[in-house]
């Protein structure tokens, strides 16, 4: 099975609801935004990463919004992670 890796990953609020975002290229913040989502923060990682690798770092990122922060935590529980 083939893991995908991204090199972008981060969240956005859309419909009220953080969410993470993942992506290879800063320029899905632009794709994010014209499609209605707001708060878009996105970290560029210094290498290509699969999820849950990107997750254990973005748990110790600190997001400008404790929802945001807290999406984090959600998606880190999502990928089996004890938190």
């Amino acid at each position: 099975m083939t893991v995908k890796t991204f090199k972008v990953a981060g969240i956005s609020l859309h419909n009220g609801k953080y969410k993470v975002r993942y992506a290879n290229s800063k320029s899905r913040a632009g794709v994010l935004t014209k499609n209605g989502h707001t708060n878009v923060e996105l970290v560029v990682l210094k290498e290509a990463l699969p999820k849950e690798d990107i997750i254990d770092q973005l748990l110790n990122h600190t997001f400008k919004t404790p929802e945001g922060n807290e999406a984090i935590k959600l998606e880190a529980k999502e990928l089996g992670f004890n938190l």
